[in-house]
């Protein structure tokens, strides 16, 4: 898990020249990469209506990283429909996930 910068993108109150930060971070040839918004994070839903948080988010991937790369999208968004239930959805949900090719490995 690598920690993103923090900072607001599009809001009236976020400054207008936004600056990303740079990590350098060692992968394996086969690693895969994940990236959420924090609406993935604070979708409420559960029982109690809780944010899905960081730790369920993580569970869903390890168990999505198990299937099929043609099953993963339909997976996740099957989990996340499932804990929003009738709740409704109050941010955008954006989660991308990627596995570079490093090293020309085709």
């Amino acid at each position: 898990e690598v920690p993103g910068s923090r900072g607001g993108v599009g809001y009236l109150s976020a400054p207008r020249a936004v600056e990303a930060g740079e990590r350098r971070i060692g992968t394996a040839s086969a690693a895969t990469f994940y990236l959420a918004s924090d609406g993935v994070l604070d979708l409420s839903g559960g029982e109690r209506g809780f944010g899905f948080g960081r730790a369920r988010l993580l569970r869903t991937i390890e168990a999505a990283h198990r299937r099929r790369d043609e099953e993963r999208e339909a997976f996740i968004v099957s989990v996340l429909d499932e804990y929003a239930g009738n709740n409704r959805q109050r941010d955008d949900l954006t989660l991308v996930g990627f596995s570079p090719r490093i090293g020309g490995n085709e």
